[in-house]
């Protein structure tokens, strides 16, 4: 009797209420199709990024600035900004890895070089690593010609289609890494070990390349080892710099000789050469005692989990500090998102904003919902009188007037929600693909589209309910407000 008397009033007043259920079934559309479809560009930059560069979360060091694995996040034009090292780096990944949600682990030592091999150059980020232990967190990388360096050893892995050349034609080339620091700058020398491609095309990892770590330490200037960092000031410099007739001179009277060889230069052209004989004499010196007094520098610890799900308890746990005794004083622990920043956070953003506007929709439509359930009940004083004057309870009038609520705003989140569900499925049907490689990125270089799953459906249900909560509050308060003689007098 009770839901009867229910269901009769909705249709009563349904045409009164309509412009309400019509602003709530636009509403709940719209947020499912626009959740749906971030949802589903969130999951594809998860399997580009997470899956095959960042793991699920990161522990970094915290600095002055914020670094991603692809550099700083605030630089300024022609900068290039060092990524800080974490402290106590073993004893930071012991910690990690005790977690029984842990899958595997795998430090990184970020850089920026420009690659120069085969007569041609490119500016590329280098992830120094240890192959074997990178392998394991990503393995969907795949060698496509060469071989992965082995521990210990030098060398660099290019991506395939490097420099234009065939894959097959780079292994076994040296390549020659430079970096520049304010005024310093780093040379390294390294083998071309291998050619590799990740399973999926995106602009930002295509600028990636792997190397060993003891050349990245160097070429970050944590490690002076093998060949040497050599920081040459602005006097040096000019030496290095100078031209080869300066050096030795252009003139033929400075070569003079029966049979044509050099037989010495002037006292200017002594100097000079006396001058870089003691600047790399030096060099050797400083480098031969600076060996391996920095060892073991990380700028990343990579984490990869067994249940991507786990990730929010797993670092909420190891921000509170179970770092034991030492170890993790000073690290800063980002999920994979803000491992990789950029792309990567610009969805969530999106998806923050999008909701954070309808939520202001949202609101118009509990102001609606609200003032139709207000002119509702006052055309129905007597009708409420007369109920309560026959015996109905306060109690019984509010169910009532809050099953009405909920029947309407319900109803009409669930109409919502299966529109949204069938132009969801259309744009899957209609398989969109972004001609902007930017945009592209956003759905892993896939056709826009979405999935409802049941999460979204289960939250904009618990959405349609804190509404009906919210929009009945008022038209609960003047419905037992109504006394049975004032009603019945009305009447």
């Amino acid at each position: 009797m009770f839901f009867s008397l229910v269901l009769r009033n909705v249709a009563r007043n349904l045409l009164r209420l309509l412009p309400m259920v019509m602003v709530l079934i636009l509403s709940f559309s719209a947020l499912i199709a626009g959740n749906a479809v971030l949802g589903s560009s969130d999951d594809a930059l998860y399997r580009t990024y997470a899956a095959h560069v960042a793991g699920d979360f990161s522990v970094a060091a915290r600095g002055d600035g914020t670094f991603t694995i692809f550099g700083s996040d605030a630089l300024l034009v022609g900068e290039y900004l060092v990524p800080p090292t974490i402290a106590e780096f073993d004893r930071v990944r012991e910690v990690v890895e005790q977690r029984r949600e842990v899958r595997t682990t795998a430090a990184i030592v970020s850089a920026v070089a420009r690659i120069e091999a085969q007569g041609r150059r490119e500016d590329n980020v280098l992830f120094g690593v240890d192959f074997r232990r990178y392998g394991e967190l990503f393995p969907a990388l795949e060698l496509v010609a060469g071989r992965w360096p082995e521990a210990g050893e030098r060398g660099l892995v290019v991506q395939e289609g490097w420099g234009g050349h065939a894959a097959e034609a780079l292994p076994g080339q040296r390549a020659l890494l430079a970096v520049a620091h304010d005024v310093t700058f780093t040379l390294r020398e390294v083998p071309i070990a291998g050619v590799f491609r990740y399973p999926i095309e995106d602009e930002m990892l295509r600028r990636v390349a792997l190397v060993d770590p003891d050349t990245a330490r160097a070429l970050n200037g944590y490690i002076y080892g093998a060949g040497g960092v050599v920081e040459v000031q602005e006097d040096q410099r000019d030496l290095l710099e100078s031209d080869l007739d300066d050096l030795f001179g252009s003139a033929a009277g400075d070569f003079e000789g029966a049979d044509g060889a050099a037989v010495g230069s002037d006292a200017e052209d002594d100097d000079i050469l006396a001058s870089l004989q003691s600047f790399f004499a030096e060099t050797r010196q400083e480098t031969e005692s600076a060996r391996a007094t920095v060892d073991g520098a990380w700028n990343f610890l990579l984490v990869s989990l067994y249940d991507r799900d786990t990730a929010g308890a797993v670092t909420a746990a190891l921000a509170r500090g179970g770092w034991g005794a030492s170890g993790g004083e000073g690290v800063l622990i980002r999920d994979w998102r803000g491992t990789v920043g950029g792309t990567a956070q610009i969805v969530w953003y999106l998806q923050l904003m999008f909701n954070a506007g309808l939520l202001f929709v949202a609101f118009g439509a509990a102001v609606i919902t609200t003032n139709a359930l207000v002119l509702s009940v006052l055309e129905r004083t007597a009708e409420i009188g007369t109920m309560r004057a026959l015996g109905a309870t306060r109690a019984r009038v509010a169910a009532m007037i809050a099953a009405e609520t909920l029947v309407v705003v319900a109803g009409s989140a669930l109409v919502g929600i299966l529109l949204g569900t069938l132009a969801t499925g259309a744009l899957d049907r209609a398989a969109i693909v972004p001609e902007n490689p930017y945009l592209a990125i956003l759905f892993g270089g896939g056709a826009i589209g979405g999935v409802v799953t049941g999460g979204i459906v289960l939250t904009h249900l618990g959405a349609a309910l804190a509404l009906t909560v919210l929009a009945v509050l008022y038209p609960l308060k003047r419905a037992l407000g109504i006394a049975p003689v004032q009603a019945m007098s009305a009447a």
